[in-house]
């Protein structure tokens, strides 16, 4: 799937946004669950 440089940008805004919280509630698997969040919007 090919994105180009708007798409991808507005995506990981969007990725922070989400993980942001992730962050501050759990230290753990915190790696995990970005990984996971940031392979389900590009794929």
């Amino acid at each position: 799937m090919i994105l180009n440089q708007k798409t991808i940008k507005k995506q990981t805004v969007n990725l922070h946004k989400n993980i942001k919280p992730l962050l501050h509630r759990s230290k753990q698997g915190t790696a995990t669950q970005w990984y996971t969040a940031v392979s389900a919007r590009l794929n």
